[in-house]
């Protein structure tokens, strides 16, 4: 898209050009984007996503990971990257329109991306570190992961799968963990990867009621266990593999004492 009167020849403005996962069928008609839309976001995707990672607040870096999983019957060869995209940029365009959306602030590692190939039933996980500009507002910052067809000649660059997630959203997890509550409450989750449960141990004082909330990469909670403390050690086992497929997940654990929060990753 341009919007701008560049200084090269031509110097005129552009009405935007929609290329819908490949397609540039839509091009300037935007009468006809909400149709091509509507009927892309009817298509299956061969593809499972997962995205998660971790944010720091004070330096403005973290780490972002995307887990794809090939649900198809073929092997998959793509290309996969991150955008950082900011909303409610605001600027003055010669149509008057002073606020913008969806901004691309940054590709990561950059507009092509890192080349994978899995077979069917498969998985591939990529992570990237990152920094955000200081100037960035990290309240509209949001991570958007897209795995692609390869850029090649004849090819239409179709986007097989996406994700995303908000910036602040990496930041719980991370905040938690390295400024952990001060006190003697200790809990332990093992195995961890697990492949059929996990064990949640910890002591409470009796009668003590604690909650175990696990939820996914987009923050839907999957499983609730609500319990009453003995005054010894506790050991709970929570049931994974039969109520969730296998990939990353966060667990919050809340009691009167202590709250905690971390990562369960499911084979």
């Amino acid at each position: 898209m341009s919007f701008y009167p560049p200084t090269a020849p031509p110097s005129s403005y552009y009405t935007p050009w929609l290329w819908l996962d490949g397609d540039p069928a839509p091009g300037y008609n935007t009468g006809t984007w909400s149709t091509h839309i509507t009927n892309r976001l009817n298509q299956p995707s061969p593809l499972t996503a997962s995205i998660w990672g971790e944010y720091n607040t004070h330096t403005n870096s973290g780490t972002i990971n995307v887990r794809f999983r090939n649900d198809s019957n073929a092997t998959i060869n793509a290309n996969v990257l991150f955008v950082i995209t900011e909303d409610n940029i605001a600027y003055t365009m010669p149509n008057g329109d002073g606020v913008h959306n969806h901004v691309a602030r940054q590709f990561i590692p950059d507009h092509i991306g890192t080349a994978v190939s899995f077979n069917s039933g498969d998985s591939i996980t990529v992570s990237y570190p990152f920094t955000i500009q200081s100037n960035w507002n990290a309240q509209n910052i949001e991570f958007v992961a897209i795995i692609q067809t390869p850029v090649l000649v004849g090819s239409t660059k179709e986007i097989l799968q996406g994700a995303k997630i908000g910036i602040l959203d990496l930041a719980g997890v991370e905040e938690l963990q390295n400024h952990p509550p001060v006190n003697s409450f200790h809990l332990r989750v093992l195995p961890n990867p697990c492949v059929n449960q996990a064990r949640f141990s910890f002591t409470l004082p009796a009668g003590s009621s604690y909650q175990i909330n696990i939820f996914d990469a987009s923050g839907r909670a999957v499983k609730t266990i609500n319990g009453v403390a003995t005054g010894n050690n506790d050991v709970v086992n929570c049931d994974l593999k039969n109520s969730v497929a296998s990939g990353v997940y966060f667990y919050r654990f809340e009691s009167t004492v202590s709250n905690k929060v971390g990562k369960i990753i499911v084979k």
